[in-house]
């Protein structure tokens, strides 16, 4: 065993991890539930309701989280390492059947992606389920639980789930109707720089239109001020109770004052930007092999 040191180390670096992990995963979910599901329901809604729903709603994940806790412990032995494993193997590897499959194949519509999901999930929550129901005996007892839990491990049942979710989407797809090019535009692969030409004559515009909207925000807020001034000449308006003040801070909402216009770019300005230079092209691969030859490396002293 590692020295008390060492061990203390390690012992930070997963918690560092698991943090990292958690705090990704409340912003995409706080993320989805906000913009597909809240604006839905209040297609009127602002910027600042957005962004305090946004915020109510990742409290309400952390308090799902803690009462989650003794389910943990009917699971995988209790250990938290291998259960945060199995749930990603279970849950997550329908999405990165999924991904992979919409960034390289362009027959894949909507439906083929929406049911190859729905497939895979159902997959991964039965295995789940089953987790939770029928715990690991200790050591020296029967293992009474059905074959599935005994004889397939977690890491090879989410290869599995990879496989059945991907024959799901092909299957799907194949039956119903392709995309087509409009639909399509820069979310594949093959065609994610389209009309390199235009694009190469398009990024002196893209400079151009953003110095000119912001010189015209600026004349906007300068003809606006004069008229701010006469409306806000009472100091009581301006004033907010202490209460309002730490909730906005909170949330992060900010003021009039500091907001920022938010610059929309059309289809062409997005491959524009697209366009990668080769020189950090080849350093991105270059550090991507090292990588994977240090990890091989260190695979195959300690395994």
């Amino acid at each position: 065993l590692p020295p008390a040191g060492v061990r203390g180390l390690l012992m930070a670096v997963m918690l560092s991890a698991n943090m990292s992990s958690l705090t990704s995963i409340f912003n995409s979910a706080s993320t989805i539930f906000t913009m597909d599901l809240w604006r839905r329901m209040r297609p009127t809604a602002r910027e600042k309701e957005l962004l305090v729903v946004g915020r109510i709603f990742i409290v309400a994940l952390c308090v799902v989280s803690i009462l989650w806790i003794p389910l943990l412990r009917s699971s995988q032995g209790g250990q938290l390492f291998a259960y945060i494993n199995a749930v990603q193997s279970y849950l997550g590897t329908p999405i990165g059947a999924l991904f992979l499959l919409a960034i390289t194949w362009k027959r894949m519509p909507e439906q083929g992606a929406f049911w190859g999901m729905v497939i895979g999930h159902i997959c991964g929550v039965i295995r789940l389920v089953l987790d939770l129901a029928y715990p690991a005996p200790e050591c020296g007892h029967e293992d009474t639980r059905p074959s599935i839990l005994v004889n397939l491990h977690y890491t090879y049942f989410g290869a599995l789930v990879i496989v059945i979710t991907s024959l799901a989407i092909v299957i799907i797809s194949l039956l119903t109707k392709p995309p087509t090019e409009e639909m399509i535009g820069n979310l594949v692969w093959q065609n994610r720089i389209t009309g390199n030409s235009e694009t190469e004559e398009f990024k002196d515009e893209i400079v151009i239109s953003v110095v000119n909207k912001k010189i015209t925000s600026e004349t906007d807020k300068g003809n606006a001020s004069n008229v701010d001034i006469s409306e806000n000449s009472n100091p009581s308006a301006d004033r907010m109770s202490m209460w309002r003040r730490w909730v906005k801070e909170i949330c992060g909402v900010s003021s009039k004052n500091d907001q920022k216009e938010d610059f929309v770019f059309d289809d062409r300005a997005t491959k524009a930007f697209m366009k990668e230079d080769p020189k950090w092209s080849n350093v991105l691969t270059g550090i991507f092999l090292v990588g994977m030859v240090i990890t091989g490396f260190l695979y195959g002293t300690f395994h």
